[in-house]
């Protein structure tokens, strides 16, 4: 019997997480109608040996070097069956019955091509939903202005599900057959923004993304990059995070938007600077990351 869900899990130095996802997984795999996949990005630590004792109930894939956040998804869904998917981060857990929520509620729309759950993240809070990046939504935050987003909303716990334009990565289920229909996430984003992307072509050919409060997700958030604090922008890598951004502004509102949007962003932060000390060390996380450079084309 194919199952209703498979559930795809991309580990890269996990060790810290894997052995709590392990365990959840194995939990929601015991309650039936679930298939579990984990693709490994050539981990160093001890996550590949954690993952060893799960291979009698999962799917475990070795890739022979880091491929990214959005190959080793692609990789690990071209091996499901089943026709919905579940791209689960490794510091990410979610309950069988919160799956089966997220599942009914793509049955019972078949326009809805993704939806994600509310997800409680480490900071004790839940994340928004529509959080899409656009040149100047960037360039007000730069200059310290209020994000203006009328899409932008937190999914709480148990609140009706809305559609909205954008749902974290963190926990997303999508229709195999639309993941397929648009060639999955662009592998040109090695991490971050590849399901900001996704979500965009699921919108423009015609689905819709929905958050579904009635489910819902833990998310620890940026396990496997713990060690890298000095350099990180808001919690993400900078390296990728800059690369990721400045792609998906290119793809998506053209080469001169990207350009004048780094290149605003860095005029308008170091102007603040000069004036308040808060606008120092946001520059100081900007320059961490490249200035208008997009993600190498075989990242690795």
């Amino acid at each position: 019997m194919t199952p209703r869900v498979a559930i795809v899990v991309v580990t890269y130095q996990s060790e810290r997480s894997i052995g709590d996802a392990l365990r959840s997984l194995r939990n929601v795999q015991d309650a039936g109608d679930a298939e579990i996949i984990i693709v490994d990005n050539n981990s160093t630590d001890r996550t590949r040996e954690l993952l060893a004792e799960a291979g009698s109930w999962a799917r475990i894939v070795h890739c022979g070097d880091n491929v990214g956040f959005g190959r080793g998804c692609n990789l690990g869904a071209s091996m499901a069956d089943a026709p919905l998917i579940l791209f689960l981060n490794p510091d990410a857990l979610m309950t069988a019955s919160a799956i089966k929520r997220l599942a009914d509620h793509m049955d019972t729309h078949p326009a809805a091509a993704i939806a994600g759950p509310a997800i409680h993240s480490a900071d004790g809070k839940y994340q928004h939903a529509g959080r899409v990046p656009t040149p100047g939504r960037i360039l007000r935050a730069a200059i310290g202005a209020p994000a203006r987003n009328h899409h932008e909303r937190v999914v709480a716990p148990n609140e009706p599900p809305f559609e909205t334009t954008w749902v974290s990565g963190a926990a997303l289920m999508v229709r195999r057959s639309v993941f397929e229909e648009l060639g999955g996430f662009d592998p040109r984003f090695f991490l971050y923004f590849e399901e900001t992307d996704l979500c965009k072509r699921a919108r423009a050919a015609g689905h819709q993304v929905w958050a579904v409060g009635e489910s819902r997700a833990q998310h620890a958030q940026g396990d496997s990059s713990r060690d890298r604090r000095d350099e990180h922008y808001s919690g993400c890598i900078a390296e990728h995070y800059f690369r990721s951004r400045f792609y998906y502004l290119c793809k998506h509102h053209g080469w001169a938007w990207a350009l004048a949007t780094d290149l605003g962003e860095l005029v308008l932060l170091t102007a603040r600077a000069v004036f308040r000390s808060g606008a120092r060390r946001v520059l100081k996380m900007r320059l961490r990351g490249p200035l208008i450079t997009p993600p190498r084309r075989s990242a690795t």
